[in-house]
């Protein structure tokens, strides 16, 4: 079916490989187009008859293949970047700090300080989300270069000299990395044009990804 409008896909994780999780998948694919579908394997009998007729064609596999186009939105593709670089998962979000009065920041290291000594749980080579500065150019995206409990060197953004007082909340986001978890995955598709229509694809797993990144476009 070309019509991708008239097509919604679906995804579910398998807790077991091959094997559909129960139910409706929870979560709605945003996409731009598809083309998934089943691959079947066939060997044709090689023997010999009288009528010269072909004696069987015997299916010896069944899987799935296809690609999934989509224009990148933050959350949507999260599963498959984690299922792409084979990850046990995202980190959860840590608040370094919160409306805290405590903070300063320093240009001549590129800094963020805090004198309650609250910054121990930055991880080297994460990124940062600054606000509540008054100083606008101190509010932002950082990533850490170096950090103590009381100071993280960052690049990524220029700091300007500011004394401790203002509100301010530092946010150290989720982050994925490359690990050796195989995840599955099952995918169903929808005919909307049709009646209880569907197909579904089990045992699912992502082979590459890329991302086509341009000025002034989506990213797709």
């Amino acid at each position: 079916m070309s019509d991708t409008n008239r097509i919604r896909l679906a995804y579910g994780a398998e807790s077991t490989y091959g094997t559909a999780p129960s139910g409706n998948p929870a979560k709605e694919l945003r996409l731009t187009s598809e083309s998934l579908k089943q691959d079947t394997g066939t060997v044709t009998s090689g023997e010999i008859r009288n009528d010269r007729n072909i004696s069987d064609v015997i299916r010896t596999s069944v899987s799935a293949s296809g690609d999934i186009a989509f224009e990148f939105s933050a959350a949507s593709y999260d599963d498959f970047i984690q299922y792409a670089l084979l990850s046990a998962g995202w980190s959860s979000p840590v608040t370094l700090a919160s409306a805290a009065v405590t903070i300063s920041f320093a240009s001549s290291d590129n800094s963020i300080n805090d004198s309650a000594n609250g910054l121990n749980a930055a991880v080297v080579g994460q990124w940062l989300k600054i606000s509540g500065s008054e100083t606008a150019v101190n509010n932002g995206y950082a990533k850490v270069v170096s950090k103590t409990a009381a100071k993280i060197v960052c690049s990524g953004i220029t700091f300007t000299n500011q004394s401790a007082g203002d509100n301010i909340t530092v946010v150290m986001g989720a982050q994925v990395v490359n690990g050796v978890a195989l995840s599955s995955f099952s995918v169903e598709r929808k005919y909307e044009d049709l009646t209880s229509i569907f197909a579904r694809y089990v045992g699912c797993c992502v082979e590459a990804m890329s991302l086509s990144v341009s000025s002034e476009a989506i990213i797709t």
